[in-house]
């Protein structure tokens, strides 16, 4: 793994126009995805390994998740 999102506690929809705080990588994963959708959506000439070095190189590194991420 070479970006981490929070995961836990994100309030989110959920059935029946309701909203509920959930957690896990079904919540963590639409962070990173968001992410990519807007540097794609101001940059598409972008190709995937430009992608991937733009989010890398802007990404914070938080010493907690020293060791626990690539």
């Amino acid at each position: 793994m070479d970006v981490a999102a929070p995961g836990v506690d994100i309030y989110s929809t959920w059935p029946n126009r309701g909203y509920q705080f959930l957690s896990g990588t079904s919540m963590a994963s639409p962070l990173v995805a968001g992410a990519c959708a807007f540097l794609l959506g101001r940059h598409p000439e972008m190709g995937a390994p430009q992608l991937r070095s733009r989010l890398l190189s802007t990404a914070d590194r938080l010493p907690w998740l020293a060791g626990r991420i690539a």
